[in-house]
């Protein structure tokens, strides 16, 4: 069955003459349809692609290395972690007696108090009170800040 539309007695042609200015062309049927025909139900939809485990990850479980730095290599990929293990065995003054690595990582904490005391810095240098350093902190880092710390965090920065 035809629509009225579609006859040529009925349909409208456009003519070169009904478009008003230069831009104004025909547009070219996508090679692939109409896009937005394609519905896609929520429960269809793919959230994102699990990560793989590298199957290489096994063989430090099987020599013993510890958990953590199992999860450590997981995290930074297997390939960086011996990148790191390297330069830290060719580290001799990490050797210990038992053919192991001993040595003092400092707390994640410390480097955000220095990102914080840095922050605390920059904005004692933009010229804000001690109130609005402290009000600044609470709402970026959610985190309560004495005057002491204020106090000791530009002194840091002026030495």
């Amino acid at each position: 069955m035809q629509k009225r539309s579609q006859t040529a007695d009925n349909a409208h042609q456009p003519a070169a003459t009904d478009r008003v200015g230069v831009r104004h062309t025909l547009p070219t049927p996508s090679p692939q349809g109409g896009e937005y025909l394609h519905v896609y139900p929520f429960f269809k939809l793919e959230t994102g692609r699990k990560k793989t485990r590298d199957p290489r990850l096994q063989e430090l479980r099987d020599i013993g290395i510890h958990h953590t730095w199992q999860k450590v290599a997981d995290a930074i990929g297997f390939d960086n972690f011996l990148v790191m293990w390297r330069i830290l065995d060719a580290e001799e003054s990490l050797h210990n007696e038992r053919k192991g690595l001993a040595f003092t990582l400092r707390r994640y904490r410390s480097y955000q108090r220095y990102q914080r005391d840095r922050l605390i810095a920059a904005l004692e240098k933009k010229g804000l009170t001690r109130l609005q350093i402290k009000k600044r902190i609470a709402e970026g880092l959610c985190e309560k800040v004495w005057d002491s710390s204020i106090t000791k965090a530009i002194k840091k920065d002026r030495v």
